[in-house]
């Protein structure tokens, strides 16, 4: 996705701290000349706080089919790995609609 067009497409996701850091990373990946390919595949548990507003969604998500890749070239320079633990925050937004918080990259075996 074009540099300009990020923030108004991943704002539809996510609010910041988030959004901030994901843009963040995007664009060290433009300044190195990679970008970010494929999917993983999540397995997400999430649990609602009493209050309605929160969300903990945590996950150990299958990212071995994707990483960063070589943008001329296509070759691919990371793989994901098969047990990724990953907390995600969500907000819910005026409207209803729950957007992404903060995003954890656990160091804990999930």
């Amino acid at each position: 996705m074009p540099a300009a067009d990020r923030r108004s497409v991943l704002a539809e996701l996510a609010v910041d701290p988030a959004l901030k850091s994901i843009l963040f990373g995007m664009t060290q990946a433009d300044g190195k000349g990679q970008v970010f390919y494929g999917a993983a595949i999540p397995r997400p548990l999430a649990r609602v706080n009493p209050d309605g507003t929160t969300a903990l969604v945590r996950d150990c998500q299958d990212g071995r089919q994707a990483g960063l890749a070589k943008r001329d070239t296509g070759e691919r320079l990371t793989k994901g790995v098969a047990r990724n633990h990953v907390s995600v925050t969500m907000k819910k937004q005026p409207g209803g609609l729950w957007k992404v918080f903060f995003i954890d990259y656990a160091k804990s075996p999930c």
